[in-house]
């Protein structure tokens, strides 16, 4: 989008002029401010927002003002009316409501609510709905940085967000009031305005536009969208502290960070919010090149724990759809999402050819095709550095446990990581920030790892032997990492495959790679309800589904561990009973379940029974949601 001028625009929006005889005044003012007011009318049957400047602002002064704030607002309406995002307030039109109006009145979709007044009726608990409503907040601004210039919103706060009501009673929320943004040409995506003045609400203004020269750059809009995630994790506006405060001893100026100045809200973050503050912190970096940008805080909100564990507060259940079958039935999968695509690699199956190959299942077409074998079948699938890659399992000559790790590449297979120190089979394999984690799996028939190994990808030359040993040799572990701590569910000999459940801190082994062993006491968690089950990715507190008794008898649960009672709680169920199965979580409130078995005491019995069903699980909205509080009537709102 590019800057043009006023008369280019004057006759662009010639074409987008609505004649007033198509409106119809409801009559209800919905909003007021310095600026203008904002009222309703009825248009192509729909009753629609309109902003429309107040007169005296264009009457009664100088030439020159009534000329800067016309060309003010007809440059919003122009950015406005090239915008096409569902995350950005729809413009529907201009019209001007007299004849003599020098001015013309912006017609908008009508939304609910800003997101202010939505927030004061938002329960604590919801979280499916807060990571919803950021996520669209950061789409929308992504929008906006992604145009050719950029644009800059330079206002974001609760009240520029407006919310409609979704599929669900789950909202949608839209970026409002465009009229301060910024377009910025050149590849920098920053300039030093001549305003002295920053337009914007203060407590979400980053610190270089609060400069007497102000810079603008796509990074103001990241520190604003760090005050919306503590706005909409603590239901408290985040007012920040002084910047500035004399030393009582000293009396010299002490200078605190944006981080420090907001450390009140900072605390407040617990429970699922904890995992979203080191990326509020770093949206908070005083230098903005340290800022991530708001594509990147997207896709960090998109990988944080999947909002299916709102299921804890009883007002969601999960529905399911069923999707394209697998290529083969199939059990104890292996699989991986990336790019809208999802790689499953055989760990279990009725025949011998299966279990060569790797298939990628496309989201948006729901089919599936196959990929070349790798070179070693049961080994476990994970995304390295964006690379697909297959760690262990058993190489497709000698059947034999293997340390092998082979990448994607240009439609084939290669070594482009190196291998692991050790053999594994049915390792449990989870990355960390620049980590990858590999853990326990059977060295051969008759031993089990307990070791642990760690590939930094930044140096990805070795894998480093952890000193932090696994609680017990442990096989077919399935970990996951939230609020910092990696979670294991698997099981070893010992104990009969009942499936174990530990925890530690994941800093802990991410930082100990010397040679010699050191005692480290893991948490022992209740152990799984099932044997055979499968924890969703990064789910806190840890959530598992399906499994078997000792019986074999095969269980539809999900289950979510209550950490204050420490007991493993059913919360919803898969469509049937099954275990080995495979999840994985696809966006922030969906999950795809691929295959399992449905019951069998041996191997022969398990591939004779693993089935080819796909499903898709999403999380929706009880009849219950009275009990949350939710707003029901069609409240408007302003835009401010």
């Amino acid at each position: 989008m590019a800057e043009v001028s006023i008369n280019a625009i004057s006759e662009g929006l010639k074409d987008l002029t609505i004649s007033k005889s198509e409106i119809e005044p409801v009559g209800e003012e919905i909003g007021r401010g310095a600026y203008g007011r904002v009222f309703t009318v009825k248009y192509c049957g729909h009753i629609c927002a309109v902003k429309e400047i107040h007169s005296i602002l264009v009457e009664g002064v100088g030439e020159q003002e009534q000329k800067s704030v016309k060309e003010g607002f007809l440059r919003e309406c122009h950015h406005c009316s090239v915008l096409k995002h569902p995350n950005i307030v729809r413009f529907l039109g201009i019209y001007y409501p007299q004849k003599d109006s020098k001015i013309p009145a912006m017609i908008m979709e009508l939304m609910d609510e800003s997101l202010t007044a939505y927030m004061k009726k938002l329960p604590k608990t919801a979280l499916m709905r807060k990571g919803s409503i950021l996520l669209d907040v950061a789409e929308g601004l992504s929008y906006l940085h992604a145009l050719m210039p950029t644009v800059i919103h330079r206002d974001l706060s609760p009240n520029n967000i407006l919310l409609k009501k979704g599929k669900g009673g789950v909202p949608v929320a839209k970026l409002a009031d465009l009229g301060v943004a910024k377009v910025v040409k050149g590849d920098s995506r920053a300039t030093r305005s001549k305003l002295t003045k920053a337009p914007g609400t203060v407590d979400f203004m980053a610190p270089e536009a609060l400069q007497p020269i102000p810079v603008y750059g796509v990074k103001l809009d990241v520190f604003s969208f760090a005050g919306i995630v503590l706005f909409v994790c603590t239901h408290k506006w985040p007012t920040p502290t002084a910047q500035v405060l004399l030393d009582p001893e000293t009396d010299k100026p002490i200078a605190f960070t944006e981080v420090e100045r907001r450390q009140e809200y900072l605390d407040e973050m617990t429970g699922e919010a904890k995992g979203l503050r080191p990326l509020v912190e770093s949206c908070l970096s005083n230098n903005p090149a340290k800022r991530p940008t708001i594509a990147e805080a997207s896709k960090r909100i998109k990988e944080s724990p999947p909002l299916l564990v709102a299921l804890q507060t009883g007002c969601y259940e999960i529905t399911w759809e069923r999707c394209a079958d697998l290529p083969s039935p199939m059990y104890d999968i292996s699989a991986v999402l990336h790019d809208k695509k999802v790689y499953i690699m055989a760990g279990g199956v009725p025949d011998d050819d299966t279990h060569y190959h790797v298939y990628c299942y496309n989201i948006t077409t729901d089919q599936w095709e196959q990929l070349p074998p790798p070179g070693h079948y049961y080994g476990i699938l994970q995304m390295i550095d964006g690379k697909l890659t297959v760690i262990g399992g058993r190489d497709n000559v000698t059947k034999k446990r293997t340390n092998k790790v082979t990448t994607y590449i240009n439609n084939r297979w290669t070594d482009h990581f190196p291998n692991l120190l050790r053999a594994r089979n049915k390792p449990g394999v989870v990355s960390h920030s620049e980590y990858v984690i590999v853990a326990g799996g059977r060295r051969d028939e008759d031993t089990i790892n307990d070791n642990i190994e760690i590939l930094n990808t930044t140096q990805p030359s070795h894998w480093m032997m952890s000193t932090i040993l696994l609680p017990e040799p442990m096989a077919a572990i399935y970990p996951t990492i939230s609020d910092n701590k990696i979670i294991i569910v698997g099981y070893s000999i010992s104990t009969g495959r009942t499936n174990r459940v530990y925890q530690l801190p994941v800093d802990i082994i991410t930082s100990s790679t010397t040679t010699s062993n050191q005692p480290v006491q893991w948490m022992k968690l209740p152990s799984a309800p099932h044997n055979d089950t499968i924890t969703i990715p990064n789910s806190h507190p840890p959530v598992i589904m399906g499994g078997h008794d000792l019986h074999y008898v095969t269980t539809s649960d999900v289950a979510m561990l209550d950490e204050s009672t420490n007991k493993w709680n059913t919360v919803s169920s898969l469509s049937s009973p099954r275990f080995n199965v495979a999840v994985v979580p696809i966006d922030s409130d969906t999950i795809l379940v691929l295959g399992g078995c449905t019951g069998g005491e041996d191997v022969a019995g398990a591939k004779a029974h693993s089935i080819t069903t796909v499903e898709k699980g999403r999380a929706t909205l009880t009849q219950r949601t009275a009990a949350i509080n939710i707003p029901t009537e069609d409240t408007q709102c302003s835009i401010q």
